[in-house]
């Protein structure tokens, strides 16, 4: 597989973005990405997975990130890391038929139960 989604939550910008990531991309690279879309300079970008944060020159690869694997986004200007979701092409439309009846369903005035667990009973 190399292509892959990375889903964004930006709890600075109060956004959530998806970038069309390859896994053969650079660290470095997906800073770029991120410098054009949030305007965050790269030098300022600091990307950690597994508690390590990652050199720029390594590939999303090299670096063993998976599909469904959280990196974390820390930047010199913010004090609480922003979470990266990378997915898999299958896992990312799972993921977008969730939402999509979800939305559909609250637009139909429908509420969804919840378990104790979280799991929704509907």
């Amino acid at each position: 597989m190399d292509s892959m989604q990375l889903l964004i939550k930006s709890r600075l910008y109060g956004q959530t973005t998806i970038l069309n990531i390859t896994e053969w991309q650079s660290i470095k690279d997906i800073k770029a990405i991120l410098q054009r879309r949030f305007d965050i300079a790269i030098e300022k970008q600091h990307v950690f997975y597994a508690g390590h944060e990652l050199p720029d020159h390594k590939a999303i690869l090299e670096c063993q990130i998976k599909p469904g694997d959280s990196i974390t986004l820390r930047t010199d200007d913010e004090r609480v890391g922003t979470d990266l979701v990378v997915y898999g092409d299958s896992a990312f439309k799972e993921m977008m038929t969730i939402i999509k009846q979800v939305r559909e369903g609250l637009r139909s005035s429908m509420v969804p139960e919840l378990a104790a667990d979280g799991t929704g009973l509907t």
